[in-house]
């Protein structure tokens, strides 16, 4: 699912590429999928509530709470902050200016400086980061207070902080963002771990597979008669529209999770064996493809000879996904696999120097 998530929001950017080369691309002629891909987001969203419920369920206390926010860090920092800084570059020798503000969002992930609005990073798609960690200290809050066997509560925790947000003051931006009702779709998520965990979806599978029709048909349909401006980063980062996505975007997307979550034994065919190997290079898919269709931008637009739209995108989708798998495996998965090795060992040195003599 991670996979094919990312490759939505891939092609989302990919049709706006062949746009750029072609007026009449037939992915803007007949159906509404512009920036449909861009539900891919949604997916990860959804995705993320169920695996932090799952990775946290047998976790408490303060220790554990500050373990689970380090290994997080360690996980998504170290390779966004290797593309970020390749882009920094790129618009200092273009003499272009960078906000610090940006800076401060690649690294705190958390806009703590953000005043009045949010204020992208240096890679755009890291505002879906930012987003992540927020729900990272949430879920570490709850280990903290030692519920990490009881985080089903969290979705009603998120669910009475969005709630808030409607009768809080909006001048102040964090408030703002802590009550983003894009929240409610990692509390999808940990709802479809606490149906899983319950063993609710292996049994009546065929109520789920048509919540997971039902999800389908609702995108199929939005694909048809259109979505409205919910694609747009700036209605949700401001939680203008954000409500409005989880409802066109994330109940559906969340009712697909649990349909293939019921059905996760019979999925060993050819698209779950590609899915799980696209899936394993998602993260670097998702950082590395809006490098990767820069350059693949240049040299298209350098070409003696013109493309067709249609071969345009085709491309950038082929690109995007070598460009993944290539940072997964000669950068992310070496990375993550050394900073998580150190840090576990720090992590008992620690808790053997705790032990009383």
């Amino acid at each position: 699912m991670r996979g094919y998530a990312a490759v939505l929001v891939l092609i989302a950017h990919s049709v706006d590429l062949a746009s750029m080369h072609g007026e009449r691309f037939f992915m803007n002629q007949w159906l509404h999928l512009e920036n449909f891909g861009a539900i891919g987001v949604d997916l990860f969203f959804v995705i993320s509530g169920f695996v932090m419920a799952n990775s946290v369920a047998n976790r408490n206390g303060p220790r554990a709470s500050q373990n689970f926010l380090v290994m997080r860090w360690l996980r998504i920092a170290p390779p966004y902050i290797i593309i970020s800084f390749i882009l920094i570059a790129i618009t200092i020798a273009q003499r272009a200016s960078i906000n610090p503000i940006s800076i401060a969002n690649l690294f705190l992930f958390i806009p703590w400086f953000d005043t009045s609005t949010f204020t992208m990073p240096p890679l755009d798609v890291g505002w879906t980061l930012s987003f992540e960690f927020t729900f990272y200290l949430l879920v570490a809050l709850m280990v903290l207070l030692r519920l990490g066997d009881k985080i089903e509560w969290l979705s009603l925790g998120i669910v009475a902080l969005v709630g808030l947000g409607f009768v809080l003051p909006d001048d102040i931006f964090l408030l703002q963002w802590v009550t983003n009702p894009i929240f409610l779709e990692f509390a999808l998520g940990i709802g479809a771990y606490s149906l899983w965990k319950r063993r609710a979806l292996a049994t009546a599978r065929v109520g789920w597979l048509a919540l997971g029709l039902s999800g389908g048909l609702v995108l199929i349909v939005q694909a048809v008669m259109g979505f409205g401006d919910v694609s747009e980063v700036a209605n949700i980062v401001d939680g203008t529209l954000s409500l409005q996505r989880v409802f066109w975007w994330g109940v559906p997307g969340a009712a697909i999770f649990i349909a293939v979550i019921a059905f996760e034994r019979a999925s060993t065919g050819i698209a779950a064996r590609i899915g799980g190997r696209i899936g394993d290079a998602s993260y670097s898919i998702y950082l590395v493809h809006v490098l990767a269709l820069m350059v693949y931008s240049s040299a298209v637009t350098h070409m003696p000879f013109g493309l067709p739209p249609t071969v345009v995108f085709v491309g950038a989708i082929a690109v995007g996904i070598c460009a993944g798998m290539f940072y997964f495996r000669f950068v992310e998965n070496p990375l993550r696999l050394r900073m998580e090795t150190t840090a576990t060992i720090m992590f008992r040195m620690n808790s053997m120097g705790n032990q009383p003599q």
